[in-house]
């Protein structure tokens, strides 16, 4: 997902390798909003292909005003948009997030939550990994974050201040800093 400046309304792209010569995009726009999906007419897709990439483009005024979740089975997640928030459970895949939004909250079952460069959150951010580990830097800190994983949980902030913290570790030798 990403935003360009040079877009005049949202798209999708999808680019994957497979066998089936019917796979495609189904996009459904209703007054809940819009969805897309990996459409396929031959059961098991992933099983035949070795490669799908879909993008989603944003005009930056769509992006700022937009409430975006994400579920999705495996694959990674990357995020390079200015949102007014962001929802995702991925079962399997790792996320990496960038740019800015108002509320945040990623559900990741296996693989790693990370930035790419410090983000920009303001009122929330929730990132939760069952098996994986947390890495994120803010440029601005949100009001409430919560980071829970399995593995090393890292979290930058920007130099002013000042900060309540309260960790905990609760693995056999784990430590607190």
């Amino acid at each position: 997902m990403a935003t360009d400046l040079g877009a005049t309304e949202p798209r999708v792209d999808l680019r994957a390798v497979t066998t089936n010569d019917d796979t495609g995009l189904a996009v459904a726009n209703d007054v809940a909003g819009s969805r897309v999906t990996l459409r396929d007419s031959v059961a098991g897709y992933m099983r035949w292909a070795h490669e799908a990439y879909i993008k989603v483009i944003l005009p930056p005024g769509a992006a700022r005003a937009l409430s975006m979740t994400v579920n999705q089975r495996t694959g990674a997640l990357s995020t390079d948009a200015n949102l007014d928030q962001l929802v995702a459970n991925i079962d399997n895949g790792a996320v990496t997030l960038g740019g800015s939004a108002r509320r945040v909250d990623v559900n990741v079952r296996r693989g790693d939550i990370r930035t790419r460069t410090p983000i920009a959150v303001t009122e929330s951010f929730k990132a939760d990994t069952e098996y994986g580990g947390i890495s994120v830097e803010f440029r601005v800190a949100p009001r409430t974050t919560e980071a829970i994983a399995d593995d090393d949980v890292t979290v930058g902030l920007p130099v002013r201040g000042p900060y309540r913290v309260r960790a905990q570790s609760e693995a056999r030798h784990g430590e607190t800093l």
